[in-house]
């Protein structure tokens, strides 16, 4: 790939005055006495600049010891210019500078590994730094992003990327305290970390985020600024991201740059439809025609419910249509619902605290208290649902009548070995939450896009991730890769030798990824809360449904 617009290394010229000199070690945070004793930068005389290394902490990467000056670094316009450049560094400033700078909320503070803002960030020793996207308020986002951590902790502890190089994980959280910012302020803090880690560090994929509306906001935010980073979430589903424009060029680049390792939700809402209300919990209901369908009005929500109503009525039945938002009075929502006296309830929410408020609303309406609630994949979080705490007359509708769907539960050898690491690493059983597996499966899939990038130099960027990422899927003949640190090595070999192609199993399930959808099909489970499984409560899984 051409060089995209990378900025060229300055040519050797003398800080002319000593103030601009401090200025400029200002801005990257370090102080004169990092210098030798005869190289104080408020005295630059031409006998004074004793090494090419203390140039580079002051001033930025490129600039060097030239007759005793330091020569001026290279300029860039986000960090993706740096690693062109220096096969590594963050821009800040205009300047590719070799230490990881903060970010300006405080937003992106864990690190994996966790010594990393003490590392260079190009040379010997530098990793290449990837990004996490997650609302590390919710509940179910943190042992998410500890699914990604996985990955990153396996694969540097094999073989590393192309020539041994490691690589580091940046996560951000994108939700504010709680998970709590709404509306203008969630955008703008999803727009300074999206800057901070396509931007400033010039990330060449992130993993995340996790919500379809926060994924399109994020996308949107990378198209207009031009970054040519990949995002891959582990759970953003709505059908909208299949459709929505995610080129920088539309009419030369080849591949997207938004992907995704669960299935969109065309698959969930048509099973749910067809093979789910009405057939579970058994024995089945033939009189089950009405539902309402309560949905959160955001891209996820609409998108899941537009889906299953489309089909529902299709089939001769009939719905009601209830949005939702984070204002909603949940007491009168439930009063509503009940007067549309429907025979079931389809509850479409992001989190299990929404399903949890409006089952808390349905069992005070006798209308409705006793019909069968359907759940879907953003509901299905142990710690919200499963609660003890919870009032006995929710209890009883979650463990007694309601039925959840989901992108089905990953299962088999290779999912036992990857629970056991999560386990040893995090104490965290990824069997509680959904799409844990389907994190861990997209830094995977990001590092194995980045070996296919790196394989020929520095050049390179989330396009040419995109570009690997479409090499994951080849058919016969490519090397066969289970996703995890056990095959590394030979997903690395096939994606740097003869066709640079493989065929990946995911741990989440298959991902048969369509390179032009940046997406692949997935089995949807059908599970329920139980009140003892073994003598703890759980999710139970009741069936599997393939499309």
């Amino acid at each position: 790939m051409d060089d995209q617009g990378a900025a060229s290394p300055a040519a050797k010229s003398r800080f002319a005055a000593p103030l601009s000199a401090a200025l400029v070690v200002g801005a990257v945070g370090v102080s004169a006495g990092m210098f030798g004793s005869g190289c104080l930068l408020t005295n630059i005389n031409a006998d004074e600049c004793e090494s090419s290394a203390a140039c580079v902490v002051a001033f930025g990467l490129g600039s060097s010891c030239a007759d005793g000056y330091c020569t001026e670094a290279g300029s860039c316009s986000t960090g993706h210019d740096c690693r062109r450049l220096y096969n590594g560094g963050a821009c800040v400033e205009g300047r590719c500078v070799n230490q990881l700078p903060a970010d300006p909320i405080g937003a992106c503070t864990i690190h994996e590994p966790e010594d990393l803002a003490s590392r260079p960030l190009a040379g010997e020793g530098s990793p290449l730094i990837v990004g996490g996207m997650f609302r590390m308020g919710d509940t179910a986002d943190p042992p998410m992003s500890e699914g990604g951590r996985l990955a990153i902790l396996e694969i540097n502890d094999v073989s590393r990327l192309n020539d041994g190089r490691e690589i580091a994980m940046v996560i951000c959280d994108n939700g504010g305290a709680n998970n709590e910012l709404l509306d203008d302020a969630r955008r703008q803090q999803i727009h300074t970390v999206t800057d901070y880690l396509a931007g400033t560090l010039g990330v060449p994929f992130i993993a995340g985020p996790v919500t379809s509306s926060d994924s399109l906001t994020t996308l949107s935010h990378i198209l207009s600024n031009q970054y040519p980073t990949v995002m891959i979430s582990p759970s953003a589903t709505s059908p909208q991201l299949t459709v929505e424009p995610d080129k920088l060029d539309p009419a030369n680049d080849a591949y997207g740059l938004f992907w995704r390792t669960a299935p969109s939700d065309e698959a969930q809402g048509a099973i749910l439809a067809e093979h789910v209300v009405g057939k579970y919990p058994a024995p089945e209901d033939p009189s089950m025609t009405h539902v309402a369908v309560v949905y959160i009005d955001d891209a996820y929500g609409v998108g899941l419910a537009n889906v299953f109503s489309e089909t529902w009525t299709g089939a001769g039945h009939t719905t009601n249509l209830f949005p939702f938002t984070e204002t909603t009075d949940w007491d009168q929502l439930g009063a509503m619902v009940a007067q549309a006296a429907p025979d079931a309830v389809l509850m479409i929410a992001i989190d299990a605290a929404r399903a949890i408020f409006f089952a808390t609303a349905m069992a005070q309406q006798p209308a409705i208290s006793g019909q069968t609630l359907y759940l879907t994949d953003g509901s299905k979080d142990e710690t919200g649902l499963l609660d003890p705490n919870l009032p006995p007359a929710v209890q009883a509708i979650l463990y007694n009548q309601t039925v959840g769907t989901a992108p089905a539960a990953p299962s088999g050898t290779d999912f036992d070995f990857f629970a056991a690491a999560m386990q040893a690493e995090f104490q965290l059983d990824p069997r509680a939450f959904a799409f844990v597996a389907n994190t861990y499966d997209a830094a995977y899939v990001g590092a194995f896009g980045a070996v296919f990038a790196s394989q020929d130099g520095s050049n390179w960027d989330g396009r040419n991730v995109a570009a690997g990422l479409a090499r994951l899927h080849h058919g016969p003949g490519s090397p066969l890769v289970t996703i995890g640190k056990n095959d590394w090595a030979t997903a690395k070999a096939g994606l740097t030798t003869g066709d640079k192609a493989i065929e990946i199993t995911g741990i989440s399930g298959g991902l048969d990824f369509d390179a032009a959808l940046g997406e692949a099909p997935a089995p949807i489970e059908v599970w329920r809360p139980s009140a003892d499984c073994g003598g703890a409560p759980c999710f139970a899984e009741i069936a599997i449904i393939n499309l």
